[in-house]
């Protein structure tokens, strides 16, 4: 476990999702740019800039508190409204969304917005299943995951694959969705 500024835990079951993350990062051809909507407080961010320092990275979040834990972490990012991501389309290599879908109010419309300003890969980590968290708008399962994607992008063959990531802690779901 990681124990960060505020007492927040960075369990063992988000550095085993991260890693395969990381493992869906390789094989982009053309790498040099990454956005990480929801980052909170920058802790996957660092390690990716770590695993990939040429990577160009860019955070969003709502949350204002981060700031200072990305200027502590040397990572640059922007406050934004939760909705409308403020960049034109296909600025990102890899856009990275983990563990914000199931928040919104309004996930498909959301994904829409991540796929707007992919260029490459996005790269979607929602938990699989039902884990009793009151801020958890949506519960999802593979089947209702990718549905919600398709419905979204209306690519369903762009989907390269829905991954399940299991842990004894939380078990995921991750889907890797090419533009070509």
């Amino acid at each position: 476990m990681l124990k960060s500024e505020e007492g927040w835990i960075f369990h063992n079951h988000a550095f085993y999702l991260l890693h395969e993350i990381i493992n869906k990062m390789y094989d982009v051809t053309f790498l040099e740019t990454m956005l990480d909507v929801g980052a909170g407080p920058g802790i996957a961010s660092a390690i990716i800039k770590i695993m990939f320092p040429h990577i160009n990275q860019t955070l969003l979040e709502v949350d204002k508190k981060n700031l200072s834990k990305w200027k502590m972490r040397n990572l640059r990012g922007q406050i934004y409204n939760g909705k409308n991501i403020p960049f034109e389309k296909e600025s990102f290599d890899i856009v990275l969304c983990s563990h914000v879908l199931e928040h919104v109010k309004k996930p498909e419309k959301f994904i829409k917005e991540l796929w707007r300003v992919t260029k490459n890969r996005l790269i979607i980590a929602v938990p699989d299943g039902d884990y009793n968290i009151k801020e958890h708008r949506f519960i999802f399962n593979r089947s209702n995951f990718i549905n919600m994607i398709s419905n979204s992008i209306g690519y369903k063959n762009n989907i390269k694959k829905v991954y399940p990531v299991y842990h004894s802690h939380i078990n995921n779901l991750m889907a890797v969705i090419d533009r070509t």
